[in-house]
């Protein structure tokens, strides 16, 4: 299992090319907030895209990914394709609770100006 820590920027499309022992990722950052909007903002849909989501899913808590695309490290282009999907849903979620918060703040000003 390897640890992935906040402040890492880039990692190489080889760099665990030989690692035949990988058996799964782990993301700390993102699993802290992923927890935060799924308790914040009570949104168990994301939980359910992430585990429905090829060689992904929430073990408690953390964000792990394993199975094939680790298998001596080659798979890495499909790990960074599947957190792309996990950070889109993410996105997904602010956007939905900014645009709620928008349509409020609409609704208060029309009410305001009656």
């Amino acid at each position: 299992e390897v640890v992935l820590n906040k402040g890492l920027e880039k990692i190489g499309e080889r760099v665990f090319i030989n690692c035949r022992s990988l058996g799964s990722l782990k993301f700390p950052s993102i699993s802290k907030y992923l927890n935060t909007i799924v308790d914040d903002m009570y949104r168990p849909d994301i939980l359910t895209a992430i585990n429905e989501t090829a060689h992904v899913s929430m073990v408690d808590g953390e964000v792990l990914i394993s199975g094939p695309p680790l298998e001596g490290g080659t798979g890495w282009m499909t790990c960074m394709e599947n957190l792309d999907r996990i950070l889109g849903l993410i996105s997904l979620a602010h956007l939905k609770e900014a645009t709620t918060v928008f349509e409020l703040a609409l609704w208060k000003e029309k009410m305001m100006e009656e």
